[in-house]
């Protein structure tokens, strides 16, 4: 069980190292061509209620980031296994799930 917990740490690592290196890139990349307002408030009603400044599009690597950071080492000092497990892998799917947010938004937008 602990090889497994210390297995998920090191992906979530890595997840954050990749969810910084391609949110960055992405907005490095394509943040010229992204248009005064883009949607990123999708829980606001239709319209422009959604859209925010491109500037706002980095705080999903940031927050990605430190989700992933925070939960991984919650999960590493969580004296459950199977609890510290869950954590490890919920950040895994946070993470992935605000980049391909991020992705979806910037494709959406270009």
């Amino acid at each position: 069980m602990e090889k497994v917990i210390r297995q998920l740490v090191l992906w979530n690592w890595r997840g954050v190292g990749v969810m910084v290196a391609v949110g960055g890139g992405i907005l490095a990349v394509f943040g010229k061509n992204l248009p005064p307002e883009v949607p990123l408030l999708y829980s606001r009603p239709w319209g422009q209620e959604q859209l925010v400044a491109p500037v706002w599009l980095w705080g999903l690597p940031i927050v990605g980031a430190g989700v992933g950071m925070g939960l991984t080492w919650l999960g590493e000092k969580s004296g459950d296994k199977i609890l510290g497990i869950m954590i490890l892998a919920t950040a895994l799917v946070i993470q992935m799930v605000l980049i391909l947010g991020l992705v979806r938004i910037v494709m959406l937008v270009i």
